[in-house]
């Protein structure tokens, strides 16, 4: 029925069952030739160390099935790339994996039911163990034949062993579950129901203004810097078409910002939901296109100072409960003085796709970076997705194009196929000539 898979010859070897549920088999002269702790199963109690050297002798192994308790495909243990990293495998394949240890001697995972902690010690070797405060009742963690990690409470009343924690729990949790340069289209937001999805929290103030409290934490991606434009720049801007900043508050790590509170939230929010898209009729979509435009023309000219906003995409435009557009996120604004008219940059920040080739290539950015960010959000218009910025309008023409339906429209330009990288000039790249070299023509083709 069970074997140690030792060669005794000592015949005078006991075996031991204390209540810590460690099986332990010693000789005659009282040395400990087996633990059942250093083999572990599926089970695993507490006190036990799993060592995370990522050998098949520390995997903690679940069985192969239901009704067969044989070694199964599933196991959980270290990560051979680094042994800091606890992994679900199935086979030789990560199902799952934790957070790696980073600097502190301990990362621990505390429940919120403070049922359990799950320690990464550093010694000699490199483990975790379960532990369980005094007076708890009796825990065990499982890895089942399908690869979940459960948590499991003794409950005296019912008489069974009830979970409390699993994982992995949603599907995205599984590692590569997408497959390589796979798309996810998202899920509802696991947070409580006052969190909106754009990790705003809806607040009451004691007038009954409805705001919306931006927690950046020390682990944001947002910082000090961009933090201060934000707050230094809304503070001073103030536009129908700009996200309006009640306050903001900083401490120690943290920091707060309040902004007026929109229920319809950001662009993409109809963009990529089926259910909502449909409210974008052709003149919703005109009303969200201009009032952008006046935003960024009151940013670039009517204003007392000229902003660039470098990071204009649809999840920074918000809107109300009339779908009126709000451009919000100025961490990277840029400040130009009256007679500045473009910058230069070696921190690139933005999203790729949005920005201009001058600006993603060189660090060059200007009004016309703006210019080429919202026409590829929005209108897609060759005459304005140029290369050059110099062949982009500024936003009062494209306003003027945009609320003037006889306005005469320049003849688009030829669409750029690659990218060149000397933004002074304005020059027509098309050449009629035919140039000859070594015998061979290469003629430029116009439709017509």
């Amino acid at each position: 029925m069970w074997t140690t898979a030792n060669n005794i010859t000592d015949g005078g070897a006991t075996a031991m069952l204390p209540d810590s549920g460690n099986l332990v088999v010693r000789l005659r002269n009282g040395s400990k030739v087996w633990r059942s702790f250093d083999h572990p199963t599926d089970t695993v109690v507490p006190n036990v160390s799993l060592s995370l050297s990522a050998t098949a002798d520390h995997c903690f192994v679940a069985c192969r099935g239901p009704d067969d308790p044989s070694s199964g495909e599933f196991s959980m243990g270290g990560d051979t790339g680094s042994d800091l990293q606890i992994v679900v495998w199935n086979g030789t394949r990560p199902h799952w994996r934790r957070a790696a240890w980073i600097s502190a001697p301990i990362a621990g995972v505390l429940q919120s039911n403070t049922s359990f902690k799950l320690y990464q010690t550093i010694d000699d070797s490199n483990s975790f163990k379960l532990t369980m405060p005094d007076g708890s009742p009796p825990m065990r963690m499982t890895l089942d034949y399908t690869g979940v990690v459960s948590f499991r409470s003794w409950d005296g009343n019912a008489s069974s062993w009830t979970v409390f924690a699993q994982f992995p729990t949603p599907a995205c949790d599984t590692y590569a579950s997408c497959g390589p340069f796979g798309y996810c289209d998202g899920a509802d937001v696991a947070a409580a129901p006052a969190w909106i999805p754009t990790c705003l929290e809806k607040e009451v103030l004691e007038d009954g203004i409805e705001v919306a409290v931006k927690e950046l934490s020390k682990n944001s991606g947002q910082g000090v810097e961009e933090f201060r434009n934000e707050v230094v720049l809304i503070a001073k801007l103030q536009h129908r078409n700009l996200v309006r900043l009640f306050g903001c508050c900083i401490h120690e790590a943290e920091k707060l910002l309040i902004y007026e509170y929109l229920p319809n939230k950001s662009l993409d929010a109809f963009l990529f939901d089926d259910t909502r898209k449909n409210v974008l009729d052709w003149s919703t979509c005109l009303k969200i296109i201009k009032g952008v435009a006046r935003g960024l023309l009151y940013l670039h000219q009517d204003s007392r100072l000229r902003i660039i906003h470098r990071d204009l995409k649809a999840s920074n435009i918000l809107s109300d409960t009339e779908i009126n557009p709000k451009i919000s996120y100025f961490g990277m604004a840029r400040i130009f003085g009256g007679k500045d008219q473009q910058a230069n940059t070696t921190r690139v920040m933005g999203t790729y796709g949005y920005m201009s080739s001058e600006y993603a290539l060189d660090g060059y950015f200007s009004v016309k970076s703006d210019t080429y960010s919202f026409v590829v959000r929005f209108l897609k218009f060759y005459d304005v997705v140029q290369d050059q910025p110099n062949a982009r309008p500024i936003m009062s023409s494209i306003l003027f194009m945009l609320e003037n339906e006889t306005a005469m429209l320049p003849a688009p330009k030829e669409p750029i196929y690659f990218t060149r990288r000397n933004y002074g000039t304005d020059e027509d790249s098309r050449d009629d000539t035919r140039i000859s070299i070594n015998s061979t023509s290469v003629t430029a083709i116009e439709g017509h």
